[in-house]
């Protein structure tokens, strides 16, 4: 395990494929620096696909648009923050615990709720229409 104590970075990208697949590994191997076992870099990386994934979809309206993704380590707590400066998602500001019919397209969101261990959805502080998604995960020995 890796010295816990408190750290983490900011980086500003776009929502283009390419960026977004670049930037899942770069957080995946954080996590990993961060003492994250392979598994949970996995599903961090999984996590951080699909938030980028859903901003893309549902806040640039599958184009490209600004992100700032933060990432976290404080102790054990891993904690990615996804923000955009995008359509608001009005329906959905908490992760479903059960699973919707899939024409909900809540299936992302239920998804993180089921595979990290706290998922938050707040406004983004870039922009007041915005959405910000904070997804921790514990790593443990």
């Amino acid at each position: 395990m890796s010295e816990h104590g408190s750290w983490g970075f900011t980086v500003q990208l776009k929502t283009d494929p390419h960026v977004i697949r670049a930037v899942r590994k770069v957080i995946a191997a954080t996590a990993r620096i961060g003492g994250a076992r392979d598994a949970d870099a996995r599903l961090i990386e999984l996590s951080v696909g699909e938030a980028l994934a859903n901003a893309r979809f549902h806040a640039y309206q599958g184009g490209v648009g600004p992100i700032e993704a933060t990432v976290t380590l404080d102790g054990e707590m891993f904690s990615v923050t996804i923000q955009n400066e995008g359509k608001p998602v009005t329906r959905c500001s908490q992760v479903p615990d059960t699973l919707e019919p899939p024409e909900s397209q809540s299936w992302g969101l239920y998804l993180l709720g089921q595979i990290m261990d706290e998922v938050e959805i707040t406004r983004s502080t870039l922009d007041d229409r915005g959405t910000a998604i904070r997804m921790s995960k514990r790593l443990s020995e």
